[in-house]
């Protein structure tokens, strides 16, 4: 049974490699799996060391096996097959029992009518990109899976609609006839020009869509694939349901709602949000204010011209070189944050918080997790930071002035201030001034040290 075992896994693996339907070959040879067995028996006799060696069969072990290799088979199977919430049913080539493969091109002008165009389909790629004129110009390419090929070319002139009314509208009409009878599958590919006078909107189920180079504003709903939008002239809303969402060169405002893929967005030049429930998030230059909201994933932030603010659930949280505040609620990860303008305010749960380079006041709240603070220049605002279960590290500029408390229950207090520190039995504490009182340092510990690190510089 061994044998057998991994004869199916290999069969399996190179199959979903190489797009080779598995079904229909194990339907063909499946008496090799009687061979199987017996050549692992006559191996099991040859290379016994009994006399008169005894095979034995575990009924129990052959069910659990069967049951094993039918639920592989199961699964292999369902891969061929996938189903979208909308009715649309795409089927792998395993199960695809159509001979023919018919490709068609339909083209076609559209005036501009109307300033925006909405583009709606269900299978299939979208491109669209700044045109030469003053018209639309459309192409699609259709493909269909079919077992007459005279049907399908009657109905490649029935899949697109075009409506001329407030909004131009260009609708595929493939669901009324893909998986029926003799039609399979039906793919539409779109590559559009539009004018600069023309906003855009897309909604796709299954394909990537890409938008480049367009001088007015965007949406783009997508169930199945990658998002790109490269240099949009206006305002940006995103909804994907399964695939990466990649913007670039926005001068509007971005909204990007993502929940199963990566965002990335680079060179947005107003205020960005962000929605991710699954995936990572990275934005690396952003003029304007920025909210994300992470439920699992790493985010990652780098030259923000504006104010940020995280929400984080699991994931580590990394910003560098924000211009205004920064502010980070994270449950379960690490909280790395330098080079900020503005004041800094983390709370964190289960993970480290380091903070560099930031002199405009801080408020630290962290559970579980040692909290870091190095100033290559004097703090110049309060700073009020809390920890439970892990230690407090402050480096400071030897000049740094200000008014100090420090706090802890079962943990130890250091410093290379000179300031007195007093303990006791479970709990240290320390009070004093350097210079002058302006700015105060408030440090509270359970359960870890504080220590007070000068920097000479």
């Amino acid at each position: 049974m061994g044998l057998l075992l991994i004869a199916l896994g290999v069969i399996m693996l190179v199959s979903q490699i190489l797009e080779i339907s598995f079904i229909e070959h194990i339907i063909k040879w499946w008496p090799i799996i009687l061979i199987l067995i017996g050549l692992e028996i006559l191996l099991y006799i040859f290379l016994s060391n009994q006399d008169a060696p005894k095979v034995k069969f575990d009924v129990f072990s052959i069910i659990i096996i069967s049951i094993l290799m039918m639920a592989s088979v199961g699964v292999y199977a369902v891969t061929g097959i996938m189903t979208s919430g909308d009715g649309v049913i795409l089927v792998g080539p395993m199960f695809d029992s159509y001979k023919n493969e018919s490709k068609y091109t339909r083209t076609f002008e559209l005036d501009a009518v109307s300033t925006n165009l909405i583009i709606d389909n269900v299978v299939g790629n979208i491109s669209i990109a700044k045109g030469d004129g003053d018209k639309i110009e459309v192409e699609a390419n259709i493909t269909i899976k079919n077992n007459d090929e005279e049907y399908a070319a009657e109905i490649a002139d029935s899949l697109i609609t075009v409506a001329k009314e407030k909004e131009l509208k260009i609708s595929s009409n493939s669901k009324e006839y893909s998986n029926k009878g003799k039609i399979g599958s039906i793919q539409i590919d779109y590559s559009v020009k539009v004018p600069d006078s023309v906003n855009v909107e897309v909604e796709n189920k299954f394909g990537d869509v890409s938008l480049t180079d367009l001088a007015q504003s965007a949406k783009v709903n997508n169930k199945n694939g990658k998002i790109t939008v490269e240099s949009l002239g206006g305002d940006l809303i995103v909804n994907s349901s399964f695939g990466e969402v990649k913007v670039q060169d926005i001068k509007g405002k971005t909204q990007v709602y993502s929940k199963n893929g990566d965002v990335i967005a680079n060179n947005c030049n107003k205020d960005i949000t962000i929605e991710s429930s699954f995936g990572d998030i990275r934005i690396d230059g952003v003029k304007g204010i920025v909210a994300i909201t992470n439920s699992n994933g790493q985010t990652q932030g780098n030259w923000i011209n504006g104010d940020i603010n995280v929400i984080s659930k699991f994931g580590d949280v990394t910003l560098t070189d924000v211009s205004g505040n920064a502010d980070v609620d994270n449950a379960n990860g690490e909280v790395s944050i330098s080079n900020v303008g503005g004041y800094v305010k983390v709370s964190n749960g289960f993970g480290n918080t380091r903070v560099s380079n930031a002199n405009k006041g801080l408020v630290l709240n962290n559970t579980n997790g040692d909290i870091t603070v190095e100033a290559n220049k004097v703090i110049m605002q309060d700073v009020n930071i809390k920890s439970k279960f892990g230690d407090i590290l402050l480096k400071l500029p030897a000049p740094q002035n200000g008014y100090f408390e420090a706090n802890t229950k079962f943990g130890d207090i250091e410093n290379d201030f000179g300031l007195e520190v007093n303990e006791n039995m479970s709990t240290s504490s320390m009070k004093g001034t350097l210079t002058d009182d302006k700015i105060k340092f408030i440090l509270n510990s359970e359960n870890g040290d504080i220590k007070l690190e000068k920097i000479e510089r």
